[in-house]
C-alpha cells in the first residue's frame, strides 16, 4: 500500500472510528490481523497485512477463519488493548507508516499500535505511552542492520522505509458512492486471487514435473533390466554348449572356449565358469539363471507399457494446468492427480494444531499401492508400535527390512476379497526397505508375514517385535522413488 493511500484511509477510518471501541482482536495467520470495533450498535472490521508483496490496511467484509487458538501476539493484544478507546488514526507523512492512538480503562492507559507496510520489513508494534514496546508481531534482536524491536526497548525511528520490495502503482478506483476500504479491499482481492492461483499452479507444476521426472527414470531403468534379462536369457545356450561339450570342462577350470554352432562360421566363445563349482553345476547355475531372467522378462513386457501409459496420462495432466484459469480449477486438477496416484494427498497442518485438544500428526505415513491396496509405515517407533498394536489385524501383511532397523509397514488386505498381488507386495516391500538402514544399499532382504504372526513382548523397546513366521523378497533400493 503507498504512502498516499495509506494517509487518505487513516482519514476515512478516523471518520467512520474515531471513539470506537475494540471489541475482538483475531489473527488468522502469521501476517494477518483483524481487529473489531464496536460504535453505536453496529460493528466493523478492520484488516491489517503484513504481506510481503500486499502489505495493507482498510476495513473488510470479507469473513476468515480463526485457528483452534490465538497465536501469542494476539493473546498479548486481547490482554492489553480488548476494551479500548480509539483516539484517532495516523499516517506518517510520506511513508507506509500508520498509529492507531488508544485509551485504555479507568486509569486513561494509553497505547499506540504501529503499522509498518515494508514489504519485507512489514511489522505490527504495541508500543505504551513512552513509545516502549509492549510486544510486536515480528521481533527482532537488533542484529546486522535490523533495528531492535523486543519488549522492554524504546522503538527507535526508522530513518526511512527499508523496503527492498517493488510496489506496483496501485489503482483503487471507487464506484459510486462506495467506501475507500470496499475499493480497496476490491483491488487488492483481485491481486491476492491471482497471486494465489499463480502459487498454486507453480505449485502443481513442480510437483508433476518431479513426478514426471521419476516416472521417465523407472522407465529407463525397467528397459535397462529387460536388456540384462534379454542377454541372461542367452545364458542358457552356454549350458547347452556345456552338456555338449561335457568332457572337455573340469571342476577348476574359470573359463572355456567352445564352438557356436549357431554360427555358420562355427566361431569359438568364451564361457566364464565358477572353478568352484563342477560342470554339472555350472549348467544348472547357467539354467537357473535363464530361468529367471525369462520370469523377470516377462513382468517388464507388462510394467514397460504400464509406466509407458502413466506418463502419457500425467502428460495429459500437464498440459491441461496449461489451461486452466483460477485457483479453484488447479486444486479440482490437483485432485484428479491425486486419485490418479501422481499426487499424495495434501494434508495442511497449521500451527493451532499442536494446541491441546487439537489433532497431532500421526505417527505414520498413509499411502495406497499403483493397485489400490492401503498401506502405512512408521515413522517413530511409537508410529511402528500403533501399527502392530492397533492398526495391523489378522490377514493384513506385515513387512520390515531383515536385519536391521527401520519402519514396519502393513499393507491391509483384510475386508478385500481379492488376495494382495505380487506387485502390491513388491512395492510395500519397496517401502519398507527404503526407510530403512539399509535404504540406499542396492538391494535389500524384507521379510514379510501375516500380521497375526507379529507379536510385541512385554516390556520391549518401542518398534520391537517377535516374528513367528515369515516369507523374504528382495527389492531394489538405492532412493525413494
Amino acid at each position: 500500500m503507498e504512502a498516499k493511500l495509506l494517509e487518505k484511509i487513516c482519514e476515512e477510518l478516523n471518520e467512520e472510528l474515531r471513539g470506537a471501541f475494540i471489541s475482538k482482536i483475531h489473527q488468522t495467520d502469521e501476517q494477518t490481523l483483524l481487529i473489531k470495533f464496536f460504535m453505536r450498535g453496529s460493528t466493523d472490521i478492520l484488516l491489517i497485512s503484513t504481506d510481503a508483496n500486499f502489505s495493507r490496511m482498510h476495513l473488510t467484509l470479507v469473513k476468515r477463519e480463526n485457528p483452534p487458538r490465538p497465536p501469542r501476539f494476539c493473546e498479548l493484544l486481547r490482554s492489553r488493548i480488548e476494551g479500548a478507546r480509539v483516539l484517532s488514526f495516523n499516517a506518517k507523512d510520506g511513508e507506509r507508516i500508520a498509529s492507531i492512538k488508544l485509551l485504555k480503562g479507568k486509569e486513561r492507559e494509553e497505547f499506540e499500535v504501529r503499522v509498518e507496510l515494508l514489504g519485507k520489513s512489514s511489522n505490527i508494534i504495541l508500543l505504551d505511552k513512552d513509545k516502549v514496546v509492549v510486544d510486536a508481531l515480528r521481533r527482532f534482536s537488533g542484529d546486522g542492520e535490523k533495528r531492535k524491536v523486543v519488549a522492554g526497548v524504546q522503538l527507535a525511528e526508522l530513518e526511512k522505509p527499508k523496503d527492498r520490495s517493488p510496489q506496483n502503482k496501485e489503482e483503487v478506483q471507487r464506484e459510486g458512492s462506495e467506501s475507500l476500504s470496499v475499493a480497496i479491499e476490491r483491488y487488492y482481492t483481485t491481486l491476492t486471487t491471482e497471486d494465489s492461483f499463480q502459487r498454486a499452479s507453480s505449485e502443481v507444476g513442480r510437483e508433476l514435473k518431479g513426478i514426471k521426472k521419476k516416472i521417465k527414470r523407472l522407465i529407463g531403468n525397467l528397459k535397462e533390466d529387460k536388456k540384462k534379462a534379454e542377454a541372461a536369457i542367452e545364458e542358457r545356450f552356454f549350458g547347452e554348449l556345456i552338456l555338449a561339450n561335457f568332457r572337455l570342462i573340469k571342476k577348476g577350470m574359470k573359463a572355456v572356449e567352445l564352438l557356436d554352432y549357431r554360427t555358420p562360421e562355427q566361431k569359438k566363445i568364451s564361457i566364464p565358469l565358477d572353478p568352484s563349482k563342477t560342470p554339472e553345476e555350472n549348467v544348472d547355475k547357467f539354467y537357473k539363471k535363464a530361468k529367471k531372467a525369462k520370469v523377470t522378462g516377462l513382468l517388464l513386457l507388462k510394467r514397460i507399457p504400464k509406466e509407458e501409459g502413466r506418463l502419457v496420462e500425467l502428460e495429459k495432466i500437464q498440459m491441461q494446468l496449461e489451461e486452466l484459469k483460477n485457483k479453484e480449477e488447479v486444486e479440482a486438477l490437483r485432485r484428479t492427480a491425486e486419485q490418479a496416484g501422481f499426487l499424495r494427498t495434501k494434508r495442511i497442518i497449521s500451527k493451532g494444531d499442536k494446541v491441546r485438544g487439537a489433532k497431532t500428526a500421526e505417527p505414520f505415513v498413509r499411502g495406497k499401492t499403483s493397485e489400490g491396496f492401503e498401506y502405512r509405515f512408521g515413522k517413530t517407533g511409537r508410529g511402528n508400535d500403533l501399527l502392530v498394536k492397533e492398526y495391523a489385524k489378522p490377514g493384513d501383511l506385515w513387512f520390515h527390512a531383515n536385519g536391521v532397523a527401520g519402519a514396519h509397514a502393513v499393507l491391509k488386505t483384510k475386508g478385500r476379497t481379492k488376495p494382495p498381488t505380487e506387485k502390491a507386495i513388491f512395492e510395500v516391500a519397496k517401502v519398507a526397505a527404503v526407510n530403512s538402514k539399509a535404504g540406499r544399499s542396492l538391494k535389500v532382504e524384507v521379510i514379510y508375514t501375516d500380521a497375526k504372526f507379529v507379536t510385541k513382548p512385554k516390556g520391549a523397546k518401542p518398534g520391537t517385535v517377535k516374528v513367528s513366521e515369515f516369507r523374504t523378497v528382495f527389492v531394489k533400493s538405492g532412493e525413494k522413488d
